[in-house]
């Protein structure tokens, strides 16, 4: 029998404490948005500042680092001048999703 990784409560507390960590070094809002495997929200933070389409930015980025299993910024990459891959059901290939493997 094969078993699987999951991101636990605490490991997701952990990220977010990076998260915030960078955010403040970078002095910029942020919103945090971590996924299970399947893309599932696991959760979700709006600082203050960040404009209204940050948290369906945030929530795709995250979706999209997380089913490809890559950094959405190789993604980026890829499609630059190709924008028309943004409407494919959630995919956002913008630079700042990262999956955790």
């Amino acid at each position: 029998m094969r078993s699987k990784w999951v991101l636990t409560s605490e490991d997701v507390q952990k990220a977010v404490a990076a998260c915030k960590q960078k955010a403040a070094e970078l002095k910029c809002a942020a919103t945090i948005a971590i996924v299970d495997e399947t893309g599932n929200l696991l959760y979700l933070e709006r600082m203050d500042g960040p404009g209204p389409m940050s948290v369906e930015v945030a929530t795709g980025k995250a979706r999209t680092a997380a089913l490809t299993r890559s950094a959405t910024k190789l993604a980026e990459d890829r499609l630059k001048n190709r924008m028309g891959f943004l409407a494919v059901a959630g995919f956002v290939p913008l630079q700042g999703g990262v999956p955790i493997l």
